[in-house]
């Protein structure tokens, strides 16, 4: 799983299987970096080119992982999501 944090709020997640080809309808969870309590919150599906964009993103830190059938899991991931500009 790749991640791109644009400066407006956005996040694009790339979902990407040990050969590095897209993995579409990879399920997409968050954590909100609540590191103790680690709830897992559905975020959205990859679409067939295994990317979700979620925009509107508050500024904060997030843990983010995937999953998608006939796939491991992928290992979490912390992101920071800045502010414009």
């Amino acid at each position: 799983m790749t991640l791109t944090v644009p400066s407006n709020g956005a996040l694009v997640v790339s979902v990407v299987d040990g050969s590095g080809r897209p993995v579409a309808d990879a399920e997409v969870e968050g954590n909100g970096s609540q590191h103790s309590h680690r709830k897992w919150c559905p975020l959205g599906g990859t679409d067939g080119e295994g990317v979700l964009r979620l925009r509107g993103q508050a500024q904060r830190g997030a843990q983010l992982r995937a999953r998608a059938k006939g796939h491991a899991p992928s290992r979490w991931q912390q992101v920071q999501v800045r502010a414009d500009g």
